[in-house]
């Protein structure tokens, strides 16, 4: 069966591509944001957002109160299955708006590439 007929083809959840192997899920693109207060450089991540949008794709997520939410420093988004550019803003009460864009890359069944983004955000005046 030559590449072409086969590429595309879903069977029971796995996807065939033109090497004849099987993924038996789709690769799943991961932003993670490495948040640090720009003047302290201490952990910014407790109650900061992520937001991760692009092609029809939205993500947001939030670090709320945990015991282990006030020193964290690292929020992550799995945008659904898709590689591509996205934009992404980091938020939180206190601090400027943190966006910049990334290019988020997969590699076939062994999953998407993962942008690591170190993200140093700005308290208001």
């Amino acid at each position: 069966m030559r590449c072409c007929a086969i590429a595309g083809l879903v069977l029971a959840g796995a996807i065939l591509g033109c090497s004849g192997t099987a993924c038996l899920t789709l690769p799943v693109p991961v932003v993670q944001a490495d948040i640090t207060d720009s003047i302290t450089n201490a952990p910014a991540a407790y109650q900061a957002s992520l937001i991760v949008a692009g092609d029809g794709v939205y993500d947001s997520t939030f670090v709320g109160s945990s015991p282990d939410s006030l020193s964290a420093t690292t929020i992550r988004s799995s945008p659904p299955g898709r590689t591509g550019e996205y934009s992404v803003r980091v938020r939180r009460s206190g601090y400027r708006l943190w966006q910049s864009s990334v290019h988020v890359e997969g590699s076939g069944c062994a999953g998407a590439l993962s942008v690591v983004l170190s993200v140093r955000i700005q308290p208001l005046p």
